[in-house]
Formats: structure tokens, sequence, C-alpha cells
């Protein structure tokens, strides 16, 4: 139902002299002011349905980065506001305790080795590998990796360990004896 806006509620509070609820109340129930025009619960009828904000939402942060008061109607403002909370430290700590724990582990595992699967995933990897910007990045790094002398150290010793294993030492000497071979024909 549709009742009297607040200005002239407040108005008809003033000429009839209402000081509290509790009168008003009675007067209502009486029925001796226009109960089909008065709400009978004004506090709820005329309650502000303005923009709620949460205590410790970073509302001045949103303010002075955006120049504008936070809606929280507005879908945008929402998504910008949460953008501002990610980036503060108690967010990442217990982003990072939740990550942390083992069966969310089990579960992003099991989440990415799917989606690692699907065609969308594998084309859009390919397509970003295959840009040049990541190859000169890939080249960079890759040279700078190999070229510290700890780097260099474990692959060495790693080579001499592959180098001395059975298996290996038969593959090589198969490939010596072909090579030999050839150059004799």
């Amino acid at each position: 139902m549709t009742y009297v806006t607040l200005d002239i509620f407040e108005r008809f509070l003033r000429v009839t002299g209402i000081q509290d609820k509790d009168e008003y109340h009675e007067l209502y129930k009486r029925e001796l002011i226009p109960t089909n025009l008065l709400p009978r619960v004004p506090s709820v009828y005329y309650k502000s349905h303005g923009v709620y904000v949460k205590r410790g939402t970073h509302i001045k942060t949103f303010e002075k980065d955006y120049g504008r008061k936070y809606n929280n109607k507005n879908k945008n403002d929402i998504r910008l506001l949460n953008k501002i909370r990610q980036q503060t430290p108690e967010f990442k700590a217990r982003k990072s305790k939740w990550n942390k724990k083992p069966e969310v582990k089990v579960r992003k595992k099991a989440y990415m080795k799917v989606r690692q699967q699907t065609p969308e995933f594998k084309a859009r990897t390919k397509a970003y590998r295959q840009r040049s910007e990541y190859k000169e990045k890939k080249k960079v790094y890759s040279t700078a990796y190999y070229n510290r002398p700890e780097v260099r150290e474990r692959y060495s010793v790693y080579a001499k360990e592959y180098n001395q294993r059975p298996e290996v030492k038969i593959r090589k000497n198969r490939q010596q004896c072909i090579y030999r071979q050839r150059q004799k024909q």
C-alpha cells in the first residue's frame, strides 16, 4: 500500500502535536488518524533504503582512487571495491592460508589437470607461446638462467652421472658403431 511521503508525514506530526511512537501507535489503533494514508509502523515504512556499506570495507580508499562515492547497487563499484580489498595484506594472508590447506591443493590440482586437457586451454596456451614477446622473454630468461655458475655446475654433475649409466653407455656405443660403419662405406 502507498502512504503519504515522509515530508508530509513530518508536517502531520508537527501539526497534530504527536510526540513519540507510543502516542502515534495509540492514535493509529483507535483509528483517530487516517489509517489509509499513514503507515502502521512509520519507522519501518520510511526507513532509508540508501547505500548500505559494511564497516571496514575500504570505502575511503575507493573514493580516493576513483574520485566518487561508492554505491553498492552498482556492480562495477562492487567489482572495483573487491579489487581494492584483494590488495590488502589481511586478505592476502587469509588467501595464502586457505591455499595451503591440503584439501584445497588436491582440489586445485584435480581441476587444473582436467582444465589443461580442454582444447580451448591448449589453443590459448599454444597461441600465447607463439607470440614474439613470449619467445623473447623466454630467450632472455633461459640464457640468464643457464649462464649462472650454480646452474651450470648442477647440469654438468647431472651430465656426468647420466653418461655413466649402463643403458646410456650401450646406446652411445651402438650409435658410434653405426657412425663408424657409415664412415667406412
